[in-house]
């Protein structure tokens, strides 16, 4: 998505390159199609390289029952080390009428490009997707709870965004803290200061929570925040002495350059 996007901007922008060129409509169906295949395709490489590195591949509901073991379709696996890498879902919308909102993973269910469409979140996924929607043709709106998107990153990185947004057209609704959605042929949005009418979509971006429940944690010993994401240590190890380690489910927001920086630290150690 990210790419086509970029497609729709250098269309836009050729005539100052000179190239008399139009811009016609997304083929939207078109391109959701052809990422699904690409993803299917994508999965059988991944599956390809683990069959020809000779991992055993167990497709099922996986639970730990003690800090060396694993039972996955009443199979039973035992191993020195196990790795956590459960991933996460997106954080369901608080507010009434969510039943008429979508996550960022009921996105590509979507039939038709969006003539309006409203972000809810301020987040990388909420950044990700108010970018290339606009770029793609939908009028695009933001609404955030803040002054600026991105608050976990760099200030020069939050006010770059925050303001090369606003410029290409997108608007930024800050401060704002939905208190509904209801639907009247089209979705309107109630904030605490306004109403907001005629939007084809209500994206709801406010962060994902870990897939930590039912797989057999804290039985096992992991302890887990609030949040249901493990306490780990600066090494992604638990603080308690088991044999695991965490990928994916940290207690706190993790950039990926941050991330990375682990990674490397923990090659080396």
């Amino acid at each position: 998505m990210f790419n086509a996007a970029v497609h729709a901007e250098a269309l836009r922008t050729s005539r100052s390159y000179g190239f008399d060129v139009s811009v016609p409509p997304v083929d939207w169906r078109g391109l959701v199609t052809r990422r699904q295949e690409f993803i299917g395709r994508l999965n059988k490489v991944y599956l390809n390289n683990l069959n020809s590195s000779k991992v055993d591949v167990l497709s099922g509901y996986g639970k730990l029952i003690g800090s060396r073991t694993v039972s996955v379709n009443n199979e039973v696996i035992t191993a020195p080390h196990i790795v956590l890498a459960v991933g996460g879902t997106p954080t369901a919308a608080p507010f009434p009428g969510a039943e008429h909102t979508i996550n960022s993973d009921q996105f590509f269910d979507i039939k038709e490009l969006p003539s309006k469409v409203a972000i809810v979140g301020a987040g990388y996924i909420a950044v990700e997707l108010a970018g290339f929607l606009k770029e793609l043709g939908a009028k695009t709106e933001m609404f955030i709870r803040g002054e600026k998107v991105l608050r976990h990153f760099d200030q020069l990185v939050r006010d770059t965004i925050t303001s090369e947004y606003e410029r290409s057209g997108i608007i930024v609704h800050r401060n704002s803290r939905i208190e509904s959605v209801s639907r009247h042929n089209t979705l309107t949005v109630k904030t605490s200061t306004n109403t907001f009418e005629g939007f084809d979509h209500v994206i709801v971006a406010i962060g994902r929570r870990p897939l930590t429940d039912g797989i057999g944690l804290e039985e096992s010993g992991v302890t887990l925040n609030d949040r249901r994401a493990i306490v780990v240590e600066m090494w992604m190890k638990l603080f308690k002495a088991l044999p695991l380690r965490c990928a994916w489910v940290p207690p706190k927001v993790i950039s990926m350059p941050v991330l990375r920086s682990i990674q490397r630290l923990q090659r080396n150690s």
